[in-house]
């Protein structure tokens, strides 16, 4: 079965690290006519963030909501349609579907020889994940069991712009090609300000900084922040513009959106316009406070402050 092109209510949200735009997806998920984790819904059948991850990552199976969760990751569908198709019948057969699974394989087995049927004749890594992604953005129960309810109007799915190539050869994936034949929108979500992120980021990624600045701690805390990371969070930048770039000038429909936007002063007007992007009124969805449990700025001072800027705004 082909994908599906010129839908309407399918969505990415594109974003960087560090960017807090799961605290906005999470709260558009409490909207009854939009699913974009699905805990809202069903809490035993919640999208994993990483579902829309293009890379061969994997998730443990540890009790039964990941096992039902992990059917919604792309390492998982991979590799056990690879294996399917060394053996069809081993596994597909209707007598394999009975015996031949793992046990704690068997919430798993109808769905992922579905979905091998529907892609046998090319098992190249481009048609996987174009079928494996749209099955997800349609919460299409035939091959992922990460479900929606049954009034949902409108679907959003998580997205880093480190999943997106650069520019994809013919055996890669190509992103801009899947949003275009799938209809799929863009929510470009960002912060305003980079300094900010950029300490977000490191702190969160640094385990040896202690006491991490909270709205819980009045201590000061001294961060030096190292030129290796400053050129890698400088590439984040550079990767953001060039996507930006070519979504526009492939005609892709894009929303762009700052945390700065969303949570501060315009909030109002942040709702607003994601639903005329949408098509869905979510001006009435709460945005809850984040900055209690955030990192604070005004508690991290900064000891190569002037390099930091530098790199920012001018590159390595």
């Amino acid at each position: 079965e082909p994908i599906r092109k010129n839908r309407s209510r399918s969505f990415v949200m594109l974003t960087e690290p560090s960017t807090d735009a799961e605290w906005l997806i999470n709260a558009l998920d409490n909207h009854p006519k939009l699913c974009a984790t699905g805990k809202h819904h069903y809490g035993r059948f919640a999208f994993p963030l990483m579902a829309g991850n293009p890379w061969e990552w994997t998730d443990t199976m540890k009790n039964e909501q990941r096992q039902i969760t992990s059917g919604c990751v792309f390492g998982f569908m991979k590799s056990w349609v690879s294996a399917i198709d060394e053996d069809p019948q081993r596994y597909c057969s209707s007598n394999g579907l009975v015996h031949r699974w793992p046990k704690d394989m068997g919430h798993h087995a109808s769905r992922l020889c579905n979905f091998y049927e529907r892609i046998s004749d090319d098992m190249g890594l481009r048609s996987v994940y174009y079928n494996y992604f749209d099955a997800v953005l349609q919460a299409d129960n035939r091959f992922v069991p990460c479900l929606c309810p049954v009034e949902t109007e409108v679907r959003i799915q998580y997205q880093l712009t480190d999943w997106v190539r650069y520019k994809p050869s013919e055996d890669q994936i190509d992103s801009y090609e899947l949003y275009r034949d799938t209809g799929t929108g863009i929510i470009l979500f960002s912060r305003k300000n980079r300094l900010r992120q950029l300490i977000v980021d490191h702190i969160k990624s640094n385990v040896t900084i202690k006491p991490k600045p909270t709205s819980n701690s009045n201590e000061t805390v001294d961060v030096h922040i190292h030129r290796s990371k400053l050129v890698k969070f400088r590439k984040y930048i550079e990767r953001f513009r060039y996507i930006r770039g070519q979504l526009r000038l492939q005609g892709i429909p894009v929303l762009e959106l700052s945390f700065e936007q969303c949570f501060g002063d315009e909030q109002a007007l942040c709702l607003q316009r994601l639903s005329k992007f949408l098509g869905l009124n979510v001006t009435r969805v709460p945005l809850p406070d984040l900055e209690r449990n955030g990192v604070l700025l005004d508690r991290v001072r900064i000891s190569n402050l002037e390099e930091v800027v530098a790199v920012l705004q001018h590159g390595a």
